[in-house]
C-alpha cells in the first residue's frame, strides 16, 4: 500500500499554477485532501457543479434543495451520457488495488470534469489573479 501521496501529485495539487476541477467539490473534500497532507490551493479549485446548474437552468431547483448531478450535467451540456452502474459505485473504494471497472469509472469521471470545465469556464470562471 502506499503510504502517502507521492511528491509529484502532492506539488500538483497544492500548486497554484495548477487549475483543480471537480464536480460537487467543496470543504470537506479540501479537508479530507489536508488529512491526508495536501494542501490544495483553494484559489484555484473551481466546483463545476454550481456552473452546469446556472448552464442547465436549473436556478429554481438548487434553491428548493435539489442539486444536479454529475451524469445528467454530462448528458445536459456535454451531450454524452454516462455509464454510472450502481454495481460499480458502490463497490469497495477502500481496495489496495481496484478493478479495471473502477478505474474505467473514475477515469470516466475526471474526464467528464475536465470537459466541462473546457466548455464552461469561459463564461463562469473568474480570472485568477
Amino acid at each position: 500500500m502506499l503510504d502517502g501521496w507521492p511528491p509529484e501529485v502532492q506539488r500538483l495539487f497544492e500548486s497554484n499554477a495548477v487549475t483543480t476541477v471537480g464536480f460537487a467539490a467543496n470543504d470537506i473534500d479540501v479537508k479530507k485532501f489536508e488529512i491526508s497532507g495536501i494542501a490544495i490551493d483553494r484559489g484555484t479549485l473551481f466546483d463545476l457543479q454550481p456552473w452546469c446548474e446556472a448552464e442547465m437552468g436549473e436556478n429554481r431547483s438548487v434553491e428548493q434543495g435539489w442539486r444536479v448531478g454529475l451524469k445528467r450535467a454530462a448528458w445536459c451540456v456535454l451531450d454524452f451520457e454516462m455509464d454510472k452502474t450502481s454495481t460499480v459505485a458502490s463497490s469497495n473504494w477502500e481496495r489496495e488495488e481496484l478493478t479495471s471497472a473502477q478505474v474505467e469509472y473514475a477515469a470516466m469521471d475526471v474526464w467528464v470534469a475536465l470537459r466541462l470545465y473546457q466548455r464552461l469556464a469561459s463564461v463562469y470562471a473568474e480570472p485568477l489573479d
